[in-house]
């Protein structure tokens, strides 16, 4: 096992772009965590961990490497608080992680370059009462809303409108509908992933999501930069919908982590 060099994460970014759309997001969750202080990046068997604040990015593990007793002494080291990585790596952590909970998630990919524009009736986001609406809209969907009661309207509004004015704007936008005066169904482009995908649950099966999607993807088509795009889905109808766009399915991603009021609980498989 070896610490990597500054000189080394370009060797990494290479390997990773091996499997270019799965990779491109595992990519991003190295991006998000910067490589600074607070982290530390190894090889192991083959493939390649990040380590930050107690989260594990398990990049990349070849399929035949074998779950040593190095693994177990890497993983150990460190108090995790969740695992995250290709759905065929992280099974093969279940014996080492007994009695975590695996989340998993279908990971799909759009080339823009082969899209045409749809004149979608959605509207890019970008003034204060745009993102008080979307904060609203956020706090009425069951898995953003404990997130946003903490956070303070003016902040998430300042930063959003910030986003908005950058000349990063083509990379970081939001799109809403709007209906009866109010933003109803939105999504937001992050770099080239496409996150915060949501309906008021009093709006869903209208089709508003498909129209803030086109939308997104019209903004991306008419910047000329033909670039990927990828994002998670959770459900079948949403797969659906996501292929019904354009995109493919390229793989599964996961979360593991204890748990309610569980520990670390590292099982030792080598004694």
């Amino acid at each position: 096992m070896k610490r990597l060099d500054q000189e080394d994460v370009g060797a990494v970014l290479g390997q990773l772009e091996k499997n270019r759309m799965m990779n491109l997001f595992m990519i991003r969750c190295l991006e998000d965590f910067s490589l600074g202080t607070e982290s530390e990046l190894y090889s192991l068997a083959g493939g390649f961990l990040l380590v930050f604040k107690g989260i594990l990015a398990h990049i990349v593990l070849e399929d035949d490497a074998p779950m040593d007793r190095e693994l177990e002494n890497f993983l150990s080291a460190h108090d995790l608080r969740s695992v995250m990585g290709r759905s065929r790596t992280l099974e093969r952590l279940a014996d080492i992680l007994p009695d975590w909970k695996r989340d998993s998630y279908i990971l799909l990919g759009v080339d823009t370059a082969g899209c045409v524009a749809s004149g979608s009736l959605a509207e890019r986001l970008s003034s204060y009462s745009d993102y008080r609406s979307l904060l609203e809209l956020y706090r009425s969907i069951d898995e953003y809303r404990a997130d946003h009661r903490r956070r303070d309207d003016e902040a998430f509004i300042e930063e959003r409108l910030s986003y908005d004015s950058s000349p990063q704007g083509h990379d970081h936008f939001t799109v809403g509908l709007r209906k009866d005066g109010k933003i109803v169904s939105a999504a937001t482009l992050n770099g080239f992933m496409v996150v915060n995908v949501c309906t008021h649950r009093k709006y869903r099966r209208r089709g508003y999501a498909t129209m803030v999607m086109q939308k997104l993807l019209d903004e991306v088509i008419m910047d000329g930069t033909g670039r990927d795009l990828v994002l998670l889905a959770d459900t079948p109808e949403a797969v659906r919908m996501y292929e019904h766009l354009g995109f493919k399915c390229v793989g599964s991603f996961s979360v593991m982590r204890p748990q309610q009021g569980g520990k670390h609980a590292l099982r030792q498989i080598h004694p």
